[in-house]
């Protein structure tokens, strides 16, 4: 009986011991993942690529933010962007209004772009069956398009003039445009005719009649030189028209400044 009781405390001492062991295994083995987790995570912060993938992510919800306090720069068309339009539109400064205007504007002519893209092919079929005719109502091209278009894109484009935009030539006598700029300084102009789609600016087309002779006066005066800054104009804007053309167009010039 002596023996059996030794032989016992014997292997309950063993258990102990290997009991002992094992945790002290356990608790290196965390030890040693904790140890490789900051380290994962040390070269994480100071790795140049993550570091600015983050700062632009931030920059990115910081754009998306601002959107949604901007309910007035919204348009229908954003609802084709992609993340990477986003990060695209946000890559740049972000620190002051004309940025944000610029920003904005951005994401609007992503959206805009694709939503051309996708007017110019509906407008090569409507035009293939229809005797190479332009539609007289945007809701004719309806059923050329991939899937419905909601009605709040198409109210913001319409059929004009091809001279309402002469800078594009895109043939006919008709273009698609929009009808108005949510920012004139910072958006862009689409055109979609026969024989494809461009894009221009609106300041640019809305003074294109009015400053002409502007431009021409100033070629005159100056053996036929280009102007290299918009204030050069001044002294040969006549009209109220033209003075007010010319302002706008350099605080356009003041706000791009800032805005990059």
């Amino acid at each position: 009986m002596q023996r059996e009781r030794d032989d016992a405390k014997n292997q309950l001492a063993e258990l102990q011991a290997e009991n002992e062991q094992l945790k002290s295994y356990s608790n290196k083995n965390e030890l040693l993942k904790l140890r490789s987790e900051v380290t994962r995570l040390q070269n994480e912060a100071n790795d140049p690529t993550e570091k600015a993938a983050k700062a632009l992510m931030v920059k990115v919800n910081k754009l998306k933010q601002r959107l949604e306090e901007t309910p007035g720069a919204k348009i229908p068309e954003l609802q084709f962007l992609t993340d990477q339009d986003w990060i695209n539109a946000a890559n740049g400064r972000l620190d002051n209004d004309a940025a944000y205007r610029r920003a904005l504007s951005t994401l609007r002519k992503a959206g805009e772009g694709k939503f051309a893209t996708m007017l110019n092919r509906a407008l090569k079929g409507y035009m293939q069956n229809n005797s190479s005719q332009m539609p007289t109502d945007l809701a004719q091209l309806q059923p050329y398009f991939d899937s419905p278009v909601d009605d709040a894109i198409l109210q913001r484009w319409e059929i004009a003039p091809a001279n309402t935009v002469r800078s594009l030539g895109m043939g006919g006598n008709s273009i698609i445009i929009q009808k108005a700029p949510v920012d004139d300084i910072f958006d862009t102009l689409y055109g979609i005719g026969p024989n494809g789609f461009g894009n221009t600016d609106f300041l640019n087309t809305e003074f294109g009649d009015t400053l002409d002779p502007v431009y021409n006066a100033y070629s005159a005066a100056n053996n036929g030189q280009g102007w290299t800054s918009v204030s050069q104009l001044l002294p040969y804007a006549t009209t109220p028209e033209q003075q007010a053309a010319i302002q706008k167009l350099i605080l356009r010039d003041s706000l791009i400044k800032q805005a990059y």
